[in-house]
């Protein structure tokens, strides 16, 4: 994981996270999909991976709505989308190995959160680049 995503205060839970992508990654390398009940239990993990994606989706929402300040939201941002691109490498080798556990639908999940955050780090990547051009000369009145 990006030192930079744990030194944000507002993402220390990423860590929690990351736990649960670790976890799917021992199930995924110890489960066999053609034994009865491993179905099952790798439910459970796509269940909780959800449960990471969109959790953390919110939370950096919210944390980059509230920072007020588009360097810290693309930080934000920059870590949800590490956060995905883990998942999603994941879930890539899950289709395989289980496509009938709800791994293809959480892929796809997964895919279209990535892409909004993707959108909203652009956006404030855009926003940072606007406010460093400063205004021409003799656009506002002088206030002397």
């Amino acid at each position: 994981m990006n030192t930079e995503c744990t030194s944000l205060k507002d993402a220390q839970f990423l860590e929690c996270n990351w736990n649960e992508l670790r976890l799917m990654k021992q199930k995924l390398a110890s489960l066999n999909p053609d034994e009865e009940g491993s179905c099952q239990e790798f439910r459970l993990r796509v269940d909780a991976i959800r449960d990471v994606l969109r959790h953390t989706y919110r939370a950096i929402a919210f944390a980059a709505k509230r920072s007020g300040d588009s360097t810290e939201s693309i930080k934000l941002w920059s870590c949800f989308i590490q956060t995905a691109d883990v998942a999603l490498e994941l879930l890539k080798e899950a289709k395989g190995k289980f496509p009938n556990c709800g791994s293809p639908e959480l892929y796809d999940l997964a895919l279209d959160y990535r892409l909004a955050a993707s959108e909203r780090l652009h956006q404030n990547r855009e926003d940072e680049a606007c406010g460093k051009i400063p205004a021409p000369k003799g656009l506002f009145p002088s206030v002397s």
